[in-house]
């Protein structure tokens, strides 16, 4: 009996780092997952949080958010999109499965039932490295909720976060510092983009790619 508790509490399918339960296996309830996320990144964008300094700030913000029960967040939900997306039926923030409010890893390896491995902060390097997996450099593959990555010589340097509007793909993110300002520009600006450092182009050697969380668990 202990062998087959054992067994499930340390179950890591993936080998993601995350535990199974704490995770997002059916299409459905990930689409769900995508809509809620994509209703915090639009009120973060009208409302402006004080909590978002920053691109990290921001993509911390709309994951932890979109996980929060109705209860809490259903008038957000109301007034951003004009209706609320059902709950998630797998977990709801913070009584997330063995990691609680502990959303992000913040170092390498398998579940094993450690939860110092994670962290309710992490920064955009940790957060791009154990929490959210590489997908592509092809940017037609990015959906709602997924991050775009640039980084240079120093390392990860800044993020984007990709919601659908009105049929459009549209990128979101925070341009950090004392006088940071939220943005919102249509992905298709960025392919051409005055500055070439910002191309969302596989020619760009800045532009690192498109992540997905590492919870979602579509076969991406």
């Amino acid at each position: 009996m202990i062998f087959f508790f054992l067994y499930f509490v340390f179950l890591d399918r993936d080998s993601d780092g995350y535990p199974d339960e704490a995770e997002l296996w059916n299409e459905e309830e990930i689409s769900l997952f995508r809509e809620r996320m994509r209703g915090f990144i639009i009120h973060a964008l009208k409302e402006q949080p004080e909590e978002i300094k920053d691109c990290a700030s921001l993509l911390r913000y709309a994951y932890r958010m979109a996980m929060k029960p109705n209860k809490e967040v259903g008038e957000i939900f109301k007034n951003t999109l004009g209706y609320v997306p059902e709950d998630l039926r797998s977990f709801k923030y913070p009584q997330i499965p063995y990691i609680r409010e502990k959303l992000f890893r913040i170092r390498e390896g398998k579940w094993d039932g450690d939860t110092d491995a994670f962290s309710s902060f992490a920064d955009l390097y940790n957060l791009s490295h154990y929490s959210m997996r590489f997908i592509s450099r092809e940017v037609e593959e990015a959906k709602t909720g997924d991050v775009i990555i640039f980084s240079d010589k120093r390392g990860i340097i800044h993020s984007m976060i990709l919601v659908d509007i009105h049929g459009k793909k549209n990128l979101i993110y925070h341009t950090g510092g004392k006088a940071g300002i939220f943005r919102i520009v249509e992905l298709e600006e960025f392919m051409n983009f005055p500055d070439k450092r910002w191309r969302i182009s596989s020619g760009n050697r800045y532009f690192t790619g498109v992540f997905r969380w590492k919870i979602i668990n579509d076969g991406g």
